[in-house]
């Protein structure tokens, strides 16, 4: 039942003919869990809190930088420094202090995905990596959840509705992740309003799908492109030779495609004492503009990775922070664990 609160809250929801108190009741009653509190999360979780979703936890490991504010609304400059789940957490209990809500202080992984979606019956995923896409796949796909995908790139955005198992899946449209990616907001810049608006979409694919109403949604994904001012929905097609759901599956238990590695992990605002800095620009650069730093090219590290010495830390710079940070990327899959990357580049090798 729903308390005199609740019905005052939920009132313009009461009067809609396919919502009623029956349908707050489902909102009421229904369990999600949302893959990360940023960009698209943020829109997600503060219009389903504010719908009446009453059981809902919040996965995010990261901590508010000010580089968020352009388009994580529910963070603001107090904010920085905090952890996000923690701090969207508090937001959502005084946004709507009639659901309940979980904190998961942590990224998803493979060690606690299962305790994390104990129960729950949506999987929202809000998560800016491929690693982190499969994952939610995945689990989907062995414990029957529904899953509401959604994905940013500069001025376009995806979101897609699944019952894996059912329908087809994530891995119907990409089968494993792209060797080659190494992109999210932080190297290619996303407009503010691109996560706000995939994030809605989401919220209102999980509403729809909770309430059993409006046109079917599963199996289906809807792309937007802001300069084109262009919406465009396509059926996703169960593909017979995907690796999970397909007609001869490979994939038969939940695995991590690769190690879940967020480019904040890598990036460092300065220089730890026992840390190794290199300027790994390469020559021509270095003759420009030399600022007298120790120097190995980022080409010269690839083509001989014996050049640094696994067992000591490096702390890598470049122009802008990019390079750097994706030659973090390439050395860690190859087992160096103290790699680093200056936040800004040189800028900030010479404060």
């Amino acid at each position: 039942m729903l308390n005199e609160n609740e019905k005052q809250r939920y009132l313009r929801h009461l009067k809609l003919p396919n919502v009623g108190i029956n349908g707050q009741l489902k909102l009421k009653s229904s369990k999600i869990v949302v893959i990360g509190a940023g960009g698209l999360g943020s829109p997600v979780l503060l219009y389903l809190a504010a719908a009446g979703i009453g059981n809902m936890t919040i996965v995010d490991g990261d901590i508010v930088d000010e580089s968020n504010l352009q388009r994580q609304i529910i963070f603001d400059a107090h904010d920085i420094g905090k952890n996000k789940a923690l701090v969207a957490t508090n937001k959502i209990k005084k946004l709507n202090p009639l659901i309940n809500i979980h904190c998961v202080n942590e990224h998803l992984s493979l060690l606690n995905a299962e305790k994390i979606i104990k129960s729950c019956e949506y999987l929202i995923d809000c998560s800016d990596n491929f690693q982190t896409r499969f994952l939610c796949n995945d689990l989907a796909y062995f414990h029957k959840l529904i899953l509401i995908h959604g994905s940013v790139d500069q001025f376009q955005g995806m979101v897609a509705h699944f019952k894996p198992g059912v329908d087809s899946c994530y891995r119907c449209l990409f089968p494993a992740p792209p060797k080659a990616h190494r992109q999210n907001c932080n190297e290619t810049g996303v407009l503010g309003v691109t996560p706000g608006l995939v994030g809605i979409w989401q919220a209102i694919a999980t509403i729809k799908s909770i309430l059993n109403i409006g046109d079917s949604q599963s199996a289906y994904s809807i792309q937007l492109d802001l300069l084109k001012t262009n919406l465009k929905r396509l059926k996703i097609k169960k593909d017979n030779e995907c690796p999970l759901c397909g007609d001869h599956p490979t994939i038969l238990n939940i695995k991590e495609e690769s190690p879940i590695i967020c480019p904040p992990q890598f990036e460092v605002a300065s220089i730890a004492e026992s840390s190794i800095l290199l300027d790994i620009r390469e020559d021509h650069e270095v003759l420009k503009n030399d600022f007298g730093l120790k120097v190995i090219s980022k080409s010269k590290i690839e083509k001989d990775f014996s050049l640094l010495d696994r067992k000591k830390s490096y702390t890598f710079v470049c122009t802008s922070g990019r390079r750097s940070l994706d030659l973090c990327y390439t050395l860690h899959q190859l087992g160096f664990s103290n790699v680093y990357s200056l936040k800004k580049g040189v800028s900030s090798a010479l404060i």
